[in-house]
């Protein structure tokens, strides 16, 4: 992407930051040449199999970038109950969904494009401030 004719030339100042903020999807150079200094960062947490994403190594990598990072949700909550028809459909098919993040927040930017204003931030439970991971 960083060699692509195609990419726009401005730089952004939100960034999705992709596979749940893990090392092995980081590039420095999008964050050096794509975006602002500090972005917005927003990214959704990640457990499966124990593994929990973004590891707390993650979590610092990021904020060392900016401190306006978000999560869409804490990784370690549990997942909220099915229906039983839900339940059996899934069992049936020897998925485990243990660990899955049951309902996850909104983290919502805003910002008027007509003036130009600075972008407002909200966020809904269970998205927090990423630094809230770290904790």
């Amino acid at each position: 992407m960083l060699h692509d004719r195609a990419k726009p030339t401005g730089k952004a100042s939100v960034f999705k930051v992709p596979h749940h903020g893990s090392g092995d999807a980081d590039v420095p150079e999008v964050w050096e040449q794509m975006l602002d200094p500090e972005p917005f960062a927003v990214l959704t947490p990640w457990r499966r199999g124990g593994r929990l994403l973004p590891t707390a190594q993650d979590v610092e990598r990021i904020l060392s970038r900016t401190p306006r990072a978000y999560a869409s949700a804490k990784p370690g909550l549990s997942a909220r109950k099915r229906r039983g028809t839900v339940s059996k459909t899934v069992r049936s098919t020897g998925t485990k969904l243990t660990g899955v993040i049951g309902s996850p927040g909104i983290v919502r930017l805003r910002r008027s494009l007509a003036t130009g204003s600075l972008w407002t931030v909200k966020l809904f439970d269970p998205a927090c401030p990423l630094g809230d991971l770290a904790a």
